[in-house]
């Protein structure tokens, strides 16, 4: 019987990949204004690479997302030909910024609206969406991000610590998310039962964990949790 269902939080309850996209845009309008002459020299996809090269770079375990971003940010300035100064206000733009657009899936308040108070509900998240963005926060018993308790998914621990709290065994736990490598990965490596978020229709990759179930769209979940 399951007694508990965490989320993955960005692109399961929300469409991140648009916050973030959104995001970059304001920050690369504030440094045309800001720098003229770097205008048509960077794009967003070429924010998010430099991002994910810091990203994959950074072998310090407590390098916070912050950091990453606005490191990622003076070496755009660097690839401009200017100093680091406007890195720092770079990543509070987007930072701040991105969250104006950010919406709750559809499928989500469904499923959330039904399973609020029958079940423990948490989330745990690699990343640092705010608690309250979405106005989701009276939902979820529990919140588990990655930068607080210093250990991120796939590790199993940070499931483990989900449980911990819950209290509850894995066969009483259910999680929810969208990431392959992440989120299913993660749910085998700690035992317990996972749904992979599957709302683009993609092929499953070969040689991966295998989820217990696949699901569209999160609405769908309910009738998953209420046969188990």
């Amino acid at each position: 019987m399951i007694k508990a269902v965490f989320f993955d939080y960005d692109n399961t309850l929300y469409d991140f990949e648009r916050v973030r996209r959104y995001g970059l845009a304001l920050a690369l309008q504030h440094l045309y204004e800001r720098l003229p002459d770097t205008r048509g020299r960077l794009s967003i996809e070429r924010l998010a690479q430099l991002r994910e090269d810091v990203a994959a770079e950074t072998d310090n375990p407590d390098a916070r997302l912050t950091e990453i971003r606005t490191e990622s940010f003076r070496r755009a300035l660097a690839l401009c030909g200017y100093g680091p100064d406007l890195a720092p206000e770079l990543a509070r733009i987007y930072s701040e910024g991105r969250w104006k657009i950010a919406r709750p899936y559809e499928g989500a308040l469904t499923a959330l609206r039904r399973l609020h108070g029958r079940y423990v509900l948490g989330v745990i998240s690699n990343g640092n969406t705010p608690h309250d963005i979405l106005d989701l926060h009276d939902y979820f018993d529990y919140w588990i991000f990655a930068d607080e308790v210093g250990v991120a998914k796939p590790d199993p621990r940070i499931f483990q610590l989900a449980m911990e709290r819950v209290p509850c065994g894995p066969r009483e736990f259910l999680f929810v998310g969208d990431s392959v490598e992440y989120d299913v990965a993660g749910a085998v490596n700690a035992g317990v039962r996972s749904v992979w978020l599957n709302s683009q229709g993609k092929p499953y990759p070969d040689g991966a964990a295998r989820p217990d179930f696949e699901i569209a769209d999160l609405a769908e979940l309910v009738e998953i949790v209420e046969r188990l």
